[in-house]
């Protein structure tokens, strides 16, 4: 009977020590959940703090003169930054299932109205400016450092829709540290395997999206070029039903297509006379609003190198100012479907 006693008592203690335990494993993952959620909410709380102050800030930009338009811009692009990175964190914080947020609602709600007014303004004040935007395709190569050297001489920042080379990896950290804008030209160029078929056209796109994650350490591109152009004919060669279900292919990926409507011609063949790629580009120019240079960075494309100076110089004289192609910018596209 003594014996039965003592170990209904054993039983009893190892069953209350058990329960003892968890509910000791319960409260701490309660308290780290609560940790993470606070961190969360005081991250959101440090994104609405940056947007006011970017929004303040362009809101004095906008005050200014014309004269200060490269100003202009680089608060704007400022402000889409700091809105982007505002809803990546509010939406985590409703997807993360924090009750207490609604602490927060009020004050983004009319941030996002500031923006949205702001916005306005900035798309009224680009309406009274020329902008260009240089984009190179086909890189990186041994000409990528000197295209950025020039640009950085000028002090203007331009679009990059590369390929991947896995021997200048540098090259696209490079990019993206320099400010430039780095978008998706497919993997690689070979026409046959990018147009072949719906699926390998996604290969394309994706394999390059992950090769430059990891090269630049997280920078993912939001903006994409088609090899030879939307409109290209090239692609009926190997499947001439390709191109709506890579176009759709795109969107779904969350990509931004961009086209051109202004060619230097470079691509025409190799070491295209320099004065003849100026002309190409500054004569096209004229009598437009908002242009998208089309230039190649090739190892082959030493007079695109040549040129640029004279391109950059001759579009400031023109009345443009320089900016980098973004997800938020409105894109030329010679097909939409």
């Amino acid at each position: 009977m003594r014996s039965s006693i003592l170990r209904r008592y054993r039983n009893t203690v190892w069953i209350l020590s058990i329960l003892l335990l968890l509910a000791i494993c319960f409260s701490v993952f309660l308290g780290i959940s609560y940790s993470r959620q606070q961190t969360e909410i005081q991250q959101l709380q440090n994104r609405l703090t940056e947007m006011q102050i970017d929004l303040c800030e362009l809101q004095d930009a906008l005050n200014l003169s014309k004269n200060d338009r490269a100003l202009q811009q680089e608060k704007f692009e400022s402000v889409q930054s700091s809105y982007e990175q505002l809803q990546k964190s509010y939406d985590s914080l409703l997807s993360s299932g924090v009750e207490n947020y609604k602490e927060l609602e009020s004050e983004y709600q009319n941030l996002q109205t500031e923006y949205d007014i702001l916005l306005h303004r900035y798309q009224e004040y680009k309406n009274t400016v020329k902008v260009a935007y240089l984009t190179f395709d086909d890189g990186v190569s041994v000409n990528t450092n000197k295209i950025l050297n020039i640009l950085d001489e000028y002090e203007i920042h331009a679009t990059f829709f590369a390929n991947w080379q896995s021997w200048g990896q540098k090259w696209y950290s490079e990019i993206v540290n320099r400010g430039h804008t780095l978008g998706n030209h497919c993997a690689s160029h070979d026409w046959e395997d990018i147009y072949s078929s719906p699926e390998a056209f996604l290969q394309q796109v994706t394999l390059y999206q992950e090769n430059v994650k990891k090269a630049t350490g997280g920078y993912i591109p939001q903006i994409f070029r088609f090899p030879g152009g939307s409109n290209n004919t090239i692609h009926k060669n190997y499947n001439p039903n390709v191109m709506p279900a890579a176009i759709q292919s795109i969107r779904e990926l969350g990509l931004t297509y961009f086209d051109w409507n202004v060619d230097s011609g470079d691509a025409e063949r190799n070491h295209v006379p320099a004065e003849t790629l100026i002309s190409n580009v500054l004569t096209s120019a004229k009598n437009k609003k908002s242009i998208i240079v089309l230039m190649h960075d090739t190892g082959a494309k030493d007079t695109t190198v040549e040129a640029l100076p004279f391109i950059i110089e001759g579009l400031r004289d023109q009345g443009y100012i320089f900016s980098v192609l973004t997800q938020y910018t409105e894109p030329i596209q010679f097909r939409k479907q």
